[in-house]
């Protein structure tokens, strides 16, 4: 409905909406209604009688030219507006930085076959078709494209971490939400961990209580891209909170991730006999042999040591694992 409403809007109006939910950290929803930019840089090649030179004056001229033309579709930008648009693009701006034409992308695809143009010559050489008989008279000779690597990379970092968030990742939250009432722990570190706003930010650490945090905390990210799933399970497991983690992404229940923890400890327990009694039996062949030039005393003492270790490391495995015998 709110999107019916804007549509009836003027263009400034759709400007401010887009605007607002950017201010507010939707960045998610304007990559979704219109795309990610790629900034172009066009570099002017005059003819002058001391060789090919750059011409301020001029430049400013053709920049208000570009953006005219653009803004008002032109019958000289037809032909390369199509060529755009059939690729999903469209240019969005033109502003000063010499000259810097923004080209808006509506999805990875689109990004793709921009990158196609830009690297067959093809939107250069369309670019000059358009704009360089109109500024002939006044030493234009060419117009040099230039789009570096990191605007793609970045264009496509945009849309990497704007995708929605999934039904499943989404399903996953809100199922598990009572099971995580008692678990997670929202402190200033784990939410320093998440990419949230100021505003949202505030009403979980304002929610009477606990169980309301994490109601709110939940009902958040789960209207957030895609990435902020992985973005809360990273910060949980951060903190310490492998529990609720495990919780969201259905590996077991409590009761299993108890028993899996227990087991765990007790391997490591078993692990520490083991090596404990390994080095005891290599000091006492040592001793054996004769074959240290420690003197017996020093061997001794060591063997001593390494035995109480073994007592020790046993002592704590049967703890683990009462009733059953190693």
């Amino acid at each position: 409905m709110m999107l019916n409403l804007i549509a009836r809007k003027s263009q400034s109006d759709f400007f401010n909406f887009l605007s607002a939910l950017n201010e507010t950290g939707q960045k998610h929803v304007v990559v979704g209604l219109i795309g990610a930019d790629v900034v172009a840089k066009i570099k002017t090649v005059y003819e002058s009688g001391t060789g090919v030179g750059h011409i301020p004056g001029e430049d400013a001229e053709l920049l208000e030219y570009m953006r005219e033309m653009f803004q008002s579709d032109g019958i000289v930008v037809k032909p390369l507006n199509e060529l755009l648009s059939c690729n999903g693009c469209t240019v969005s701006g033109v502003r000063e930085g010499s000259i810097e034409i923004t080209i808006t992308c509506e999805n990875v695809e689109s990004l793709g076959n921009l990158r196609e143009l830009n690297d067959s010559g093809k939107l250069e050489q369309m670019l000059n078709e358009a704009f360089c008989p109109q500024f002939a008279n006044k030493g234009l000779k060419s117009l040099q494209l230039a789009i570096p690597n990191e605007q793609f990379e970045q264009c496509a970092g945009t849309f990497a971490e704007c995708i929605p968030m999934t039904s499943e990742h989404r399903k996953a939250l809100l199922s598990s939400e009572e099971r995580l009432m008692d678990k997670v722990m929202v402190s200033d570190d784990f939410l320093d961990k998440l990419s949230l706003c100021q505003q949202r930010r505030q009403a979980i650490e304002t929610a009477a209580t606990q169980e309301r945090q994490v109601k709110t905390l939940v009902d958040i990210v789960s209207r957030r891209p895609d990435s902020a799933f992985t973005q809360l399970l990273n910060a949980l497991k951060a903190t310490n909170q492998h529990e609720a983690a495990a919780i969201i992404v259905g590996d077991s229940t409590s009761d299993d991730i108890e028993d899996t923890l227990h087991e765990t400890r007790t391997e490591d327990v078993r692990d520490k006999a083991g090596h404990d009694l390994e080095t005891l039996l290599r000091l006492i062949r040592k001793a054996e042999v004769g074959c240290s030039d420690e003197g017996f005393w020093p061997v001794f003492n060591r063997i001593c040591i390494t035995a109480r270790d073994v007592a020790k490391s046993y002592q704590h495995l049967r703890e683990q694992t009462p009733g059953k015998t190693t």
